[in-house]
């Protein structure tokens, strides 16, 4: 029994060294990606499996001598059953739902308020900064009709394409919507 505690808690061990290794190499790469399995066994995620294993291995060596072999087995496949709900309750899950909820939907932001952090100058690119529920973000912008639009002036997002926001000032859209109207 010892042996399979050995290879669990060694396994996820090594596993964790080399992700700490070559995630340090991947991000200075900038090469990113996410692991999970898809279908059945969406919910195995690795950090639950390496979690699992290590404190299955862990306390099974701990109590591989002073337990009968069945007793160990039963202890530490519970203990790492229980750890790994928890983290999967406590970080996984909550992280998720984040990452999910943080995201805007291109719909959701037409018609929210910005600010021009960088100039957009006639019939050009610019940047804009706006907030959605709570977080701050900043995006490309180009003026709706092409003119210029200084730093700092409030605008409206009017639509969203090929990952361009299209925008109106402020005062400019008051003054359209005004005349239209006449």
């Amino acid at each position: 029994m010892r042996v399979i505690y050995y290879i669990f808690f060694c396994i996820a061990v090594i596993y964790t060294l080399i992700s700490l290794v070559l995630g340090g190499i991947f991000d200075g790469l900038d090469i990113g990606g996410e692991g999970a399995f898809d279908g059945f066994l969406s919910g195995l995620k690795p950090i639950l499996i390496i979690s699992f294993s290590i404190v299955f291995g862990g306390i099974g060596l701990l109590t591989v001598d002073s337990l009968s072999w069945y007793i160990s087995l039963g202890v530490s496949a519970g203990s790492a059953f229980f750890t790994s709900f928890l983290i999967n309750k406590l970080v996984v899950l909550p992280l998720y739902k984040a990452q999910s909820t943080s995201s805007p939907m291109r719909e959701e932001l037409v018609g929210n308020r910005g600010t021009v952090i960088n100039t957009i100058p006639e019939n050009s690119f610019g940047s804009i900064s706006y907030c959605y529920k709570g977080n701050t973000f900043t995006s490309a912008a180009r003026s709706l009709k092409g003119e210029r639009i200084e730093q700092g002036r409030e605008i409206f997002i009017v639509k969203i394409e090929d990952h361009v926001f299209y925008v109106k000032e402020k005062n400019r859209l008051l003054i359209d919507d005004y005349f239209k109207k006449i």
